[in-house]
């Protein structure tokens, strides 16, 4: 990783981040919007370059044009994310609100299944292996699709944890997983 990229993450998650926490604790809230419109951009740009990931590597200066946009996008002067986001991203997400939210409905039900905490349990009591054994049993019984499986969650809403505690079953004790080998007799 080169200098510009260190400083293209820096400037625009470790700061973000900083002055995102200094926005919600202060008394006023006066940076709450800005903070908040920055995050909804930068989730944007984070997408786009996973998808065009490939294409990074062909674009000459790519790390020092992005350090500018960051920039950009930061300084209270410009409010570049400010732009994008009323220029742009609240157009799209209103016009598009019709379609977008019923697949976050399906998300937010599958999250109220309380999945997140039963897989962090599972990865405390038995180690990563737990999380990696879910993984090729819901890859297993879905085809790793996940349409089908939020599919399944739909029809059967307990139907994900009857797969992680199948998961479980399949584990080694964690007292077994951490024996010493020696026997006692």
């Amino acid at each position: 990783m080169g200098l510009t990229s260190l400083l293209c993450s820096l400037l625009g998650t470790i700061y973000p981040a900083y002055a995102s926490f200094c926005a919600i604790e202060s008394a006023a809230h006066d940076g709450d919007k800005q903070w908040l419109t920055y995050w909804v951009i930068h989730a944007l740009l984070v997408l786009a370059e996973a998808w065009a990931g490939w294409l990074v590597s062909w674009i000459p200066f790519y790390y020092q044009v992005k350090l500018l946009v960051v920039l950009w996008l930061i300084a209270p002067q410009t409010q570049g994310a400010k732009r994008l986001y009323e220029d742009f991203m609240r157009p799209f997400l209103y016009k598009n609100a019709k379609k977008i939210d019923p697949v976050f409905r399906g998300t937010q039900a599958v999250m109220q299944l309380d999945v997140t905490n039963q897989l962090a349990k599972l990865v405390e009591q038995h180690g990563p292996t737990a999380a990696e054994s879910v993984t090729a049993l819901l890859s297993q019984l879905q085809g790793g699709n996940m349409v089908r499986l939020r599919q399944l969650v739909r029809a059967d809403p307990g139907a994900l944890g009857r797969l992680l505690n199948t998961a479980v079953e399949s584990l080694p004790s964690p007292a077994s997983s951490h024996s010493t080998g020696a026997s006692s007799t």
